[in-house]
């Protein structure tokens, strides 16, 4: 039976408007569904942003039951350090690579920007499952496995983005082969939750309907790395108008001008979704 109860709770993002809530540059959101599996997308950056949250909206580490990591980079990964004692015991999803060695190149420099403390984390996590391909973690909740890239204009952009991974002594344009997406099959339709999207949300999306054999998306929550990049912006609103989704919850990367125009395409199906947006009294439901 497919999902007829979705609630989301953002933990963790970029902004907040609520009172002892904490914000930091990442992102971290729970998925309740059918108040019987809740799963964390991501965990931030620095760990009290999460903790504290999580504490001020009486949310316990018992009720997570399991963790999913969208890609390497630490504002999605780091907080991994300060939650192990709350999830060594839990089911961790991640691609392999995800663990590999990313960086970021500024100013000519390149700088680490991947999961802190691997080995540690290696050693300590008792369940965590490293898989390229999809898994169906729970019922009609799947991880993507590796997204294939068709779509042109979202391949010219993961080029430009300034990302590499280290290969050896080699620095390398980052292909981000080890980002996946959340999928969650419901009544109504597809959500899918995204970190970033560094590989495009359009692949995602198309990658997502194939693997599922389901057309129609319900709604997409997370990153969707648009930024200032007015011409991915401008070809990326153009897909979603014919896509049709019934709702879009873009936050963290996907920017100020992202959101600005996705809000002047599509109204009132964009919710913002800083810090807290919805905590445990006041979660939207889908269906």
């Amino acid at each position: 039976m497919r999902i007829k109860k979705l609630e989301i709770v953002v933990l963790v993002e970029d902004t907040v408007y609520k009172r002892k809530l904490l914000a930091e540059h990442g992102l971290s959101v729970l998925f309740r569904v059918n108040d019987e599996f809740n799963i964390l997308a991501d965990v931030g950056q620095t760990g009290k942003p999460l903790i504290n949250n999580m504490k001020v909206l009486g949310i316990k580490w018992k009720e997570i039951d399991a963790v999913f990591l969208s890609h390497s980079h630490d504002d999605h990964t780091a907080c991994l350090i300060e939650a192990l004692k709350f999830i060594k015991d839990k089911p961790v999803y991640a691609h392999p690579d995800t663990f590999g060695e990313k960086y970021k190149k500024r100013n000519g420099r390149f700088l680490y920007a991947g999961i802190p403390q691997k080995e540690r984390l290696k050693r300590n996590l008792k369940k965590l499952i490293l898989e390229r391909h999809s898994l169906e973690i729970h019922s009609n909740v799947f991880t993507s496995g590796e997204v294939e890239k068709t779509v042109k204009f979202e391949e010219e952009s993961l080029k430009k983005q300034g990302f590499y991974v280290k290969r050896g002594n080699k620095f390398k344009l980052d292909d981000f082969r080890e980002e996946q997406f959340l999928i969650f099959r419901t009544s109504k339709g597809l959500v899918l939750y995204s970190g970033c999207a560094h590989t495009g949300i359009i692949n995602a999306i198309n990658f997502s309907k194939k693997l599922t054999g389901e057309n129609k998306i319900l709604g997409i929550v997370g990153g969707l790395h648009l930024k200032h990049d007015l011409t991915k912006i401008k070809k990326t609103i153009q897909q979603l108008k014919k896509i049709k989704p019934k709702f879009l919850l873009p936050n963290h990367c996907t920017g100020y001008v992202g959101i600005g125009k996705m809000i002047e395409e599509f109204g009132k199906s964009v919710i913002l979704s800083p810090t807290g947006t919805f905590s445990t009294g006041e979660c939207w439901r889908l269906v």
